[in-house]
């Protein structure tokens, strides 16, 4: 049994304090996995760490209408779908997934809409919110070029992870600057 009493004239509590930020983002490890031959699903083996943001970036062959259906993990985390970029023509595609706050994981799924094949990147990051807000994503396909044009995001935090991935096909070598 609980009982409260105000009495006139008291000052009220103090409110609670805020959540301690969150530390400066770090990349802990990043695994990568590719299925050589068409499949449904494409597994990343990754032993990660308690509370942290993971990032998968999934990218399907060039030529197919294959979309990433769902991302799983051994422990069953939320996973978010974000930016999709998509060539009409080429039908050249990459998505990114994401999962905050996770669980330790020993592996990520990616389901797809058919079988295709695929290839992935999970990483995992430190110092991130622990909440699932994304403040801005894009994606966009670019015509054939020496280089490859980005989407315009906004973010509103100076200390905002900002993730890219590219979809290129097999034939090509690029370099990332």
């Amino acid at each position: 049994d609980v009982r409260s009493y105000d009495f006139p004239g008291s000052p009220p509590p103090p409110p609670p304090p805020p959540p301690p930020p969150p530390g400066n983002i770090a990349l802990v490890r990043q695994a990568t996995a590719g299925a050589p031959t068409a499949a449904s699903s494409l597994t990343v083996p990754i032993a990660s760490g308690t509370g942290h943001a993971l990032v998968a970036a999934i990218a399907l062959q060039a030529g197919s209408s294959t979309s990433v259906s769902s991302v799983t993990d051994s422990v069953g985390n939320r996973w978010t779908k974000g930016a999709v970029g998509f060539l009409a023509g080429s039908n050249t595609r990459v998505e990114i997934w994401h999962a905050t706050a996770a669980a330790p994981v020993s592996q990520v799924t990616a389901k797809l809409s058919a079988p295709d094949i695929a290839s992935a990147n999970v990483s995992e990051w430190s110092g991130l919110a622990t909440a699932p807000d994304v403040d801005g994503s894009g994606g966009q396909g670019n015509a054939s070029a020496t280089t490859a044009q980005t989407p315009v995001i906004t973010t509103t935090n100076p200390s905002d992870l900002v993730v890219g991935a590219i979809n290129v096909p097999r034939a090509i070598s690029s370099t990332l600057t």
